[in-house]
């Protein structure tokens, strides 16, 4: 869910109705992609432990005519079938926790390729979220400390 959640966040500044799916329930799952059809992406991110439940997700989500893409750390990994493109990002064990360093780096190049193909529309999108951002003051900002001494 981590991942999911990163790729969203970056997708989420530079394309327009984006929905992370994350919950354990099956009826959720389904009734949020319930208006799911062609023209629509369905990205699936499967890594140990693999979801059963995401794969039905992409197996409908490939029904309803939209494009699949499975982010997955080996080939023979579940939901292949259902997927028309399928990235490989090597999970490394190291001791108990699995090292996501190329998943990370994976999804970055995937928002950065995404973002040159409307790159006007990209930068607006990430300049009306600063300015959102400073207008909000989610965010300390070293320049407005130095603005007031």
């Amino acid at each position: 869910e981590p991942l999911a959640r990163f790729f969203h966040s970056h997708l989420c500044r530079i394309r327009k109705n984006v929905t992370l799916l994350t919950t354990t329930s099956a009826s959720e799952i389904f009734e949020k992609m319930l208006y799911l059809e062609s023209g629509d992406c369905f990205v699936c991110i499967q890594f140990p432990e693999y979801s059963a439940l995401a794969v039905k997700a992409m197996e409908y989500a490939k029904k309803q005519g939209a494009g699949t893409v499975l982010i997955t750390d080996r080939e023979e990994a579940i939901g292949m079938e259902f997927a028309d493109c399928h990235l490989i990002a090597r999970c490394e064990k190291i001791s108990i926790v699995n090292s996501l360093t190329a998943a990370v780096s994976l999804m970055n190049a995937l928002c950065i390729a995404l973002a040159l193909k409307n790159p006007g529309q990209a930068r607006a999108n990430v300049e009306r979220l600063e300015q959102t951002w400073r207008e909000c003051q989610i965010f300390w900002n070293q320049e407005d400390k130095s603005e007031e001494e």
